[in-house]
This record gives C-alpha cells, sequence and structure tokens, in this order.
C-alpha cells in the first residue's frame, strides 16, 4: 500500500508549513524591534546604542551629562536622554 500523498497535497502541506514559519518570523522579528524601542535602557544596552562601553555611561552620569535615573534598584537610561545627549554632541 503506497501511502505517498499526490503531489499537489504535499505542495499545499508544504506552502502552509512555508507561511506559518514565516509568520513566526515576523512576530518574533517584531517583538524584538517593540523591545529594542523601550523607553528604559540598562547600561549595557544604552552602551550599544551609542556603540561605546558600558563604563563611558556610567561615566556620562557622574559627569551629570546623562541624569541619575533608578528603576527598581537598578541604573536605567531613558532613551530619550540618549537621544538628546547625542542631539547635543551634533554640530
Amino acid at each position: 500500500m503506497n501511502s505517498a500523498l499526490p503531489a499537489s497535497a504535499l505542495d499545499l502541506l508544504i506552502d502552509e508549513f512555508v507561511d506559518r514559519v514565516a509568520d513566526r518570523v515576523v512576530h518574533r522579528l517584531d517583538a524584538r524591534e517593540s523591545r529594542s524601542q523601550t523607553e528604559l535602557l540598562n547600561v549595557p544596552e544604552a552602551a550599544e546604542v551609542l556603540r561605546c562601553k558600558p563604563q563611558r555611561i556610567y561615566e556620562l552620569r557622574s559627569a551629570g551629562r546623562l541624569p541619575r535615573t533608578v528603576e527598581g534598584g537598578r541604573a536605567v537610561v531613558r532613551r530619550s536622554d540618549l537621544e538628546r545627549l547625542v542631539g547635543e554632541d551634533s554640530p
């Protein structure tokens, strides 16, 4: 007994599978994008945005160029404060 699916049925299954995978990829990319746009960043995330080392973020906080913001007992940086800082350094 041959239990192979006809080519058209197999094509439909493959198309459905590919569509589901594509939907999951889009969903994960959207989730990653929304996380990257959050207002509060931890120090390593802020350093990544500025492409510097985390120590530089602490130095900017100590110098008063970035506000000292604490959320839940940990140092955080507002994305808007980073954008303001970058805007100050631009000509």
